[in-house]
């Protein structure tokens, strides 16, 4: 009984089992309430306007279609919406007893979601809405912790965010025209706008930059179906023989031919046999160009783990012009990692009064400059996506608190309501004893004097 909300399971027993049906539902209008009663005390501004923005839609909506949006968390494992009335109710399993919806209330019975405000009167932000949109976090880590589904989100690139992030960054390089021309047709090439074959690229082409990239043709920003989903990433992680050549870059052949086919460079790309072929175990380098170390670790480190490339691309077709750009989940990490290295690089030659000007002045190193565009931005999709993951657990836990506290209030609403019933009831109860036994009195005393009146003639 420790573990019970005994003044919630006393009350609960006084009630009907209808009656307490009832109690454990709430309306939505009744939460919209508490949140606005609670204004100042819930945690922060911020919370408060997450709570209210959450609460003007339907907290599960799109369950079927829409596996990202589907609220899994504990509000949903606890609470369902009640069909066509916007409000709430307990799950079938937390009302299987009522010292089961006891344990749920114990839990739930403390003000730790409410903060006090400071001596000054000024109320502190939550740490969630209060952290810098520039902090500083471990991708690797963090990448680990993320839920699958809000890696696949973090990873799927809508062609005009990529697009406009390019642009960005080639504006803060201060490119100059030749350079930023290359880093653009690297990235007509990779969504497929720009045919390889057309452009005098000498061979700088490197083919195996963009072998962790997907291409794809939909409507909406993520997934709409699960099994889809799954199809996806699945393969884009599937492990592929991989044999190369130590004395010459990739051809591009293959990679042009699946842009023509269907628009993606990943779909039947097979690395060409050579007859020079590095031993399963060799850990050598891929690339010739000595002078980018980081390109070398991209290809030998991520793209070849024991002789084998580490992402094939899935059979598809794309209907339609590619409205998004997928990255292999776990190619998303080092992209983050080369970014910020090339960032780190920067820094420390301007910190020795030396030149930190990038160039590209051919379409590979205009190939590596996207991959660094395109770290930069993955790292800022996973800062905003957990950022708003945790936003939203937040938010799920304190409105599962107010739906609770709608629910309390019910029941107490109901049991002051019975006991001002039965109150009420026994007062009336009680005048009507008292009306009856003055009717006796007065009964008796009439009869009475009636007989002393007889008595009295008689004599």
């Amino acid at each position: 009984n420790g573990g019970l909300d005994k003044v919630m399971v006393e009350n609960l027993k006084k009630l009907e089992p209808e009656d307490r049906t009832r109690c454990l539902q709430c309306s939505k209008a009744s939460v919209v309430a508490l949140v606005k009663q609670y204004a100042n005390e819930i945690s922060c501004s911020g919370c408060v306007r997450t709570l209210l923005s959450t609460l003007n839609g339907s907290l599960f909506e799109n369950q079927s279609s829409h596996s990202h949006s589907k609220s899994t968390g504990i509000l949903s494992a606890i609470i369902s919406e009640v069909d066509n009335d916007g409000g709430f109710r307990l799950r079938p399993q937390w009302e299987s007893s009522i010292e089961t919806v006891g344990k749920l209330f114990k839990v739930f019975n403390d003000s730790s979601y409410l903060s006090r405000r400071s001596n000054n009167g000024k109320r502190h932000r939550c740490s969630l809405h209060a952290v810098s949109s520039r902090v500083d976090i471990d991708c690797e880590s963090l990448w680990r912790d993320m839920p699958l589904y809000l890696r696949k989100r973090t990873a799927c690139l809508r062609v005009e965010e990529l697009t406009e992030a390019l642009s960005k960054h080639l504006k803060n390089l201060y490119f100059c025209r030749d350079c930023r021309g290359n880093v653009q047709r690297a990235l007509e090439i990779l969504i497929s706008n720009a045919d390889v074959e057309d452009a005098d690229i000498d061979d700088s082409f490197c083919e195996e930059y963009f072998v962790p990239f997907q291409l794809e043709s939909r409507d909406d920003d993520y997934f709409t179906d699960e099994d889809e989903q799954e199809y996806v990433t699945h393969s884009l992680d599937l492990d592929h023989d991989h044999d190369h050549d130590h004395e010459h870059n990739p051809s591009h052949d293959h990679y042009h031919d699946n842009c023509a086919e269907c628009g993606d460079g990943h779909d039947e790309f097979q690395h060409e046999h050579h007859e020079n072929e590095c031993d399963e175990d060799c850990d050598c380098e891929y690339l010739d160009d000595d002078e980018h170390d980081d390109d070398e670790v991209f290809m030998d480190d991520h793209h070849h783990h024991n002789g084998k490339c580490c992402y094939e691309g899935a059979d598809c077709e794309l209907i339609g012009q590619p409205s998004h750009v997928s990255c292999a989940l776990r190619q998303v990490p080092h992209l983050i990692r080369r970014a910020v290295e090339a960032d780190e690089r920067d820094e420390v030659a301007r910190a020795k009064g030396q030149s930190s000007d990038r160039h590209a002045p051919t379409l590979k190193e205009g190939q590596s400059e996207l991959l660094n565009c395109i770290g930069k931005l993955l790292q800022t999709r996973m800062r905003d996506s957990w950022i708003m993951h945790l936003v939203k657990r937040q938010t799920d836990e304190i409105l599962l608190w107010l739906i609770l506290s709608c629910m309390r209030t019910n029941v107490e609403r109901v049991i002051q309501y019975n006991v001002g019933n039965e109150a009420l009831i026994s007062l009336l109860e009680e005048e009507a004893d008292n009306i009856k036994k003055s009717k006796k009195k007065k009964k008796k005393k009439k009869k009475k004097g009636k007989k002393s009146q007889d008595s009295n003639n008689g004599g």
